[in-house]
């Protein structure tokens, strides 16, 4: 972690992603930290050659962020998101003093919901009473793993969950004009974000609010297969590409895609690959 102070104010950060291969299937930090800052602060934020998304969110003071013509006030106990590749300036106000905390990380395993979330009318959010970010944060500045995969793991879920916390404090205006409205759509978003974990199907249908009866119908209606037969279905592709791409054992592999036991991956994974996991890894690295 490096902390210091300058003309602009103090800043605490921290690097990390040191592997990028993982960033296909887990939300990774690349650098965050925190700022206190006065106004000599700012930030302008380049719009191309910037892969990866930007959270700020405001402890104290007050902030602004000008974006696409519009300039917002980034008061206490609020957020904003601001995807990758989008132009954006944000600084402290005259005479101001701004404590925030910021963090920039990928999005790819959770592209749908951040679409989602980009989409909305609303885009600073406010996260009254809850810490979640601040404790994300605070967890990727005190971490001496050397970015282990346990704590890879660890953070893509605090992602994860912060993500899902910012979304059920926007008020959802834009959904169905951005072919996300659908139960099916809903339900590829969650198992998206959520497939390392030890998910049920109830644990879907109760996010949208349905009975996993409900769910299992419209959803097999709408893509073919059931909840359960595409959560499978995605995991053994997540699987694939880890066996492929790295070195990891194939029991550790069942784990991280969130099969409960080797015994059932390997079945699950010889019924939809047509060979074992091992017999599969063994003939990647030919």
């Amino acid at each position: 972690m490096y902390d210091t102070d300058g003309d602009f104010g103090r800043v605490r950060l921290s690097t990390r992603s040191q592997f990028r291969e993982y960033e296909n299937f887990f939300n990774c930090i690349r650098i965050c930290g925190w700022h206190c800052c006065n106004d000599k602060y700012r930030i302008n934020r380049l719009s191309k050659d910037n892969d990866s998304h930007l959270i700020l969110y405001t402890v104290s003071g007050c902030g602004e962020l000008s974006m696409n013509g519009t300039v917002y006030k980034l008061l206490p106990a609020t957020s904003v998101i601001i995807k990758e590749n989008t132009g954006a300036s944000y600084y402290t106000p005259r005479n101001g003093i701004w404590e925030f905390y910021w963090i920039h990380f990928n999005g790819k395993p959770c592209k749908p919901l951040l679409d989602l979330i980009c989409a909305q009318t609303q885009l600073v959010v406010p996260f009254e009473n809850d810490d979640c970010i601040k404790a994300l944060t605070e967890y990727a500045l005190a971490d001496q793993s050397g970015e282990s995969l346990a704590a890879i793991i660890k953070v893509s879920g605090m992602l994860s969950h912060m993500l899902h916390r910012f979304i059920s404090y926007q008020t959802l205006d834009k959904l169905t004009q951005h072919g996300l409205g659908t139960v099916a759509e809903s339900t590829i978003a969650y198992i998206t974000n959520h497939y390392h974990e030890n998910i049920e199907i109830t644990d879907i249908s109760n996010s949208l609010y349905m009975s996993r009866e409900h769910l299992i119908r419209v959803f097999k209606k709408q893509v073919g297969l059931s909840p359960y037969a595409y959560l499978c279905k995605f995991r053994v592709e997540k699987a694939k590409e880890l066996l492929r791409l790295t070195n990891i054992s194939v029991e550790k592999i069942s784990q991280m895609v969130g099969f409960k036991s080797h015994s059932n991956f390997s079945k699950q994974f010889k019924t939809a690959v047509g060979v074992t996991p091992t017999a599969y890894k063994n003939g990647c690295m030919k």
